[in-house]
C-alpha cells in the first residue's frame, strides 16, 4: 500500500490517496464520511445520477490527463463492440431504430383505424358538438 499515486488522478483536495492493488481510495475523516453518507441518503435519484455522471467525467479527465485513454476511429469502435457498420451515410443502428419507429407508428395507426370501424366506435371517437 502506498500513499502517493504513481500517475496523476482526480483532484482529491487535501485528502490522502492510497492505492490497494490497482484500486485507489481516498482517506477521509469519519465526520466527512458521515456527512457524505447523509447527503447520499437524502438525495433524489436524479441527484444521485447527476453525481455519478459528474464523477465519471472527472475520472475520465484524470485518466486522459495521465495518458491512460486512447481513441479509435468510429468504424473500429463499432467492430469491437459488434455493432452494425455505417450504410448509406447513416449508421445502421440509427436506420434500424428509425425503421422500427415508423413500423410502430403505422401499426398504431392501423389499430386506431380498425377500432374506428367497429360498431359504436364513431360516437366515441368523434368530438361532440353542442
Amino acid at each position: 500500500m502506498t500513499a502517493q499515486p504513481d500517475t496523476p488522478g482526480p483532484d482529491t483536495g487535501s485528502y490522502e490517496v492510497i492505492h490497494l492493488g490497482d484500486q485507489a481510495a481516498v482517506v477521509v475523516p469519519v465526520t466527512d464520511f458521515l456527512r457524505l453518507r447523509a447527503l447520499q441518503e437524502a438525495a433524489t435519484p436524479e441527484d444521485l445520477e447527476d453525481a455519478e455522471d459528474t464523477a465519471a467525467v472527472l475520472e475520465w479527465k484524470a485518466r486522459d490527463a495521465s495518458g491512460q485513454t486512447t481513441f479509435v476511429p468510429a468504424s473500429e469502435a463499432r467492430r469491437r463492440l459488434s455493432m452494425p457498420q455505417v450504410r448509406g451515410g447513416e449508421p445502421a443502428l440509427q436506420a434500424d431504430v428509425r425503421a422500427r419507429a415508423v413500423r410502430d407508428h403505422l401499426q398504431r395507426d392501423v389499430g386506431l383505424l380498425a377500432e374506428f370501424g367497429q360498431p359504436g366506435s364513431a360516437a366515441r371517437a368523434l368530438p361532440r358538438r353542442c
